[in-house]
């Protein structure tokens, strides 16, 4: 299906804050970005849209101060600049808050906040050190509109939740006067119950006058959020829509240029299989599992040819779950029976060998080996069946990650090319092939389509089915409702460590309605008070 290019809706409102107009960046062999202009006007929430690889990181860069244009040119409130840096970028008022998050985790909030522009007390007419409580009181304020506790400021930033960091990066571009926050999927590592609180935050800033820039994956929750939203494809401007046009599969359409499944197509089609419809025998128990914190008294079961889903809000427990499942954390009691057999799982390598294969959310921390090749992320964790006389086969090694190249769909040059080359999306298949190279028993995702475009995620989501559906089992862990009930056979609901439920999946044939329903009812489990 051919898509016609929409007409950006408020290029030449003069209220525009900031505008860019015919940007051009090149990189060898390539243009990551072509000719492309939006405008982005104070008091709103701009999302910035597109698949992986569709100029969304380099135009934030080029904001930022990072790269500098090849061509075209930025305006800000009808001035052109030239963003030579991030202190520049500083200068004009942008402050940009990255998916990879910038704050120094063993410094206090306090301390990230005013890191490099400090304010100093003055002894005598000289400026003296660092005058901490002049700091704390130029922030305070905000820290309350944001519903920070000021208290908090002076943690180390490492013992703050997911959240509070997020929300100390926006005092911080605040604390800066930016007229331009960017959000680089915010969300990402966020509980359901904090993504609503982030999403007030975004509010908030509209509300104070502040434009938000925000690229975003989650485009069922543009409708609702965003004012305007720009569509970004191989580089070049698709076009930007209102954000009441902002329909789901109308902006899918316009970032890939065709009709794509959606997650509820995607499970009519797949759930629908005979081949999945019959679970096997039990090959996953747990009994009793606790854990030093809140973890009490857990268990459950996964049969052959079964998804299990595990959800709550945040501080439930979901994570903590799977990761002491595979000896990532400590189990103060209880068992681990695979096949019926108990097993003692101390690390994710004894869970490897007993046949649990782990697919870790934090891609870039815990997920890939950023020097490696892909062939060597993808073998690392089965190198028995690829060493000869105590060496590696790297032809065998080469040509087992080239099976999974075609089979998973993974878009790169070589095998040989570093991991870090790749896009989310495909780094995330290479870990997903990881997985599957070692001929598990059973596969344990967390958030396994944490910061990937929605073309990515059907993927991602056949792989899983795929696997399933030749005698594997899954454990499924996900922030992501939809995602969560439609992959899921069946969905723990978990709540300060207990499991407060039991739900179906989402079935081949309901509608639209009893799927709200649903979605209702493990809300209300995942919320309910007086829960112990």
């Amino acid at each position: 299906m051919k898509i016609e290019p929409v007409e950006a809706t408020h290029t030449a409102l003069p209220e525009s804050l900031l505008q860019i107009g015919g940007l051009l960046k090149r990189f060898p062999g390539t243009i990551a970005v072509n000719n492309v202009s939006f405008a982005i006007r104070s008091g709103t929430i701009h999302a910035l849209v597109g698949e992986n690889g569709a100029g969304k990181s380099t135009i934030i860069k080029m904001l930022s101060g990072v790269y500098r244009p090849d061509g075209g040119e930025i305006r800000i409130k009808g001035q052109p600049v030239d963003i030579t840096s991030p202190h520049v970028a500083q200068e004009c008022g942008i402050s940009t808050v990255y998916q990879e998050r910038t704050l120094i985790a063993n410094l206090s909030a306090l301390d990230n906040i005013f890191l490099g522009r400090e304010i100093l007390a003055r002894i005598g007419g000289t400026l003296g050190l660092t005058d901490r409580q002049a700091m704390r009181s130029a922030v305070v304020e905000l820290c309350r509109d944001f519903e920070f506790d000021p208290k908090l400021l002076s943690r180390p930033v490492e013992e703050l939740s997911a959240l509070s960091r997020q929300i100390v990066e926006i005092i911080k571009a605040l604390a800066f006067r930016s007229e331009l926050i960017i959000l680089d999927e915010p969300n990402g590592g966020l509980s359901i119950h904090e993504r609503q609180v982030l999403f007030a935050q975004m509010r908030r800033l509209r509300g104070r006058g502040t434009a938000v820039l925000w690229v975003t994956h989650q485009l069922e929750e543009l409708a609702g959020m965003a004012d305007e939203v720009t569509v970004l494809r191989d580089g070049k401007l698709v076009g930007t829509l209102d954000g009441a046009e902002a329909r789901t599969d109308r902006v899918v359409r316009m970032m890939v240029g065709r009709d794509v499944e959606t997650i509820e197509s995607f499970v009519t089609g797949a759930k629908g299989s005979a081949a999945i419809k019959e679970h096997g025998k039990v090959v996953l128990r747990v009994e009793g599992l606790s854990d030093d914190t809140d973890l009490r008294d857990l268990a459950f079961t996964l049969r052959r040819g079964e998804v299990l889903g595990i959800g709550g809000l945040q501080g439930a427990g979901c994570s903590r779950i799977v990761e002491t499942i595979i000896g990532a954390r400590r189990m103060t009691s209880g068992r681990v029976l695979l096949d019926e057999k108990p097993r003692r799982i101390r690390s994710t390598r004894h869970a490897f060998a007993a046949g649990i294969a782990y697919v870790p959310n934090e891609r870039k921390s815990r997920g890939i080996l950023p020097t490696f090749s892909i062939a060597q992320n993808i073998s690392v964790s089965s190198l028995p069946a690829f060493a000869r006389m105590g060496f590696i086969d790297r032809k065998k090694e080469a040509s087992t990650a080239r099976g999974f190249f075609d089979a998973l769909g993974i878009r790169a040059r070589s095998v040989g090319d570093q991991i870090v080359r790749l896009s989310g999306g495909n780094q995330q298949k290479a870990i997903i092939a990881r997985a599957l190279a070692a001929k598990p028993k059973v596969i344990i995702f967390n958030e396994p389509t944490e910061g990937v475009d929605v073309g990515a995620k059907i993927e991602i989501y056949r792989l899983i089915r795929d696997y399933i559906a030749s005698g594997g089992a899954a454990i499924v862990k996900s922030s992501e409702l939809v995602e969560l009930l439609g992959l899921s056979d069946r969905v723990l609901v978990m709540k300060t460590g207990r499991i407060v439920g039991e739900l179906p999946g989402l079935g081949a044939d309901q509608d639209h309605e009893s799927a709200t329903r649903l979605e209702e009812k493990f809300m209300s489990l995942a919320a309910a008070s007086g829960v112990n």
